[in-house]
């Protein structure tokens, strides 16, 4: 029973944990939410978010964000400023 809603059960989100193989690749996913997130962004598919500062290529965008703000800090922290300035003079 929910206490904050008595007489409402708790709903739960299930979701389905195994062994869920790729029939493409064969890389396997523990999560079938996993495994369809793979299917549909990155298996077979050319990375599609390219670095500004670098070579590298990136199939998701959270994995882009991250490398940027990891390997180009003190790139992004330049561009922010000269954002700021550029704002600021108008």
């Amino acid at each position: 029973m929910n206490e904050c809603f008595p007489g409402e059960e708790k709903r739960r989100y299930r979701r389905s944990y195994g062994v869920f193989p790729c029939p493409n690749c064969g890389r396997t996913y523990l999560r079938k939410d996993s495994l369809q997130r793979h299917t549909l962004w990155e298996c077979g598919k050319d990375p599609q978010f390219q670095c500004p500062f670098c070579p590298q290529k990136c199939k998701r965008k959270s994995h882009h964000i991250r490398h940027m703000q990891r390997q180009h800090k003190d790139m992004l922290d330049l561009m922010n400023n000269y954002v700021k300035k550029e704002v600021t003079a108008e």
